[in-house]
């Protein structure tokens, strides 16, 4: 049973404190997967508009090969739509490799302010603790025999507040005369 309950204003309050961080790491957090997710949206635009770029500069490039068979359209024409196929896939290739670094510092972003939410919570569960125990539980069944703090005294770390008698081992003490 709980035989007494101390109350601490400043660990209440420290408590309250880190909840209020934890609750704005966690909110940072919701906030980073939602920008990670709409940056690696904007990088896949990227690469799929660049493949696209790249059909096209190909199929243009094809159309070119063949014209130029028939001296339909000049060399200097072909030779600039097959610089432009080169050019896009270079595109291409930088928007795929640049969607891979994105996921990566993305991914590492989350993960930095996931521990930050985890270390938070450490600190958080660590001082519940402490504020669940000022609440004095009686580690035997017995009854309280003397109590040495009266009601919102302040009262020193460590010190005895209730001492407790344990009625399941009595112990008698007599002075019997000799005759």
């Amino acid at each position: 049973q709980v035989v007494a309950t101390i109350v601490s204003p400043d660990l209440n309050n420290q408590l309250a404190q880190e909840r209020t961080i934890l609750q704005r790491l966690s909110i940072d957090y919701e906030r980073q997967q939602i920008q990670t997710r709409t940056t690696i949206l904007a990088g896949q635009q990227v690469q799929e508009t660049a493949a696209v770029d790249v059909e096209l500069a190909r199929s243009n490039e094809y159309r070119a090969s063949e014209s130029i068979k028939f001296q339909v359209i000049s060399k200097a024409d072909h030779e600039l739509l097959i610089a432009e196929l080169k050019k896009a896939e270079l595109m291409h290739q930088h928007a795929i490799q640049n969607l891979a670094l994105q996921k990566e510092n993305l991914d590492f972003e989350l993960r930095a302010k996931k521990l930050d939410v985890d270390g938070q919570q450490l600190v958080v569960n660590n001082i519940e603790r402490r504020v669940a125990e000022l609440e004095l539980k009686s580690p035997i069944t017995g009854v309280v025999g003397s109590v040495n703090a009266r009601d919102r005294d302040v009262v020193a770390r460590d010190s005895s507040i209730v001492m407790l008698v344990d009625l399941t081992a009595f112990e008698i003490e007599i002075n019997i005369p000799e005759s």
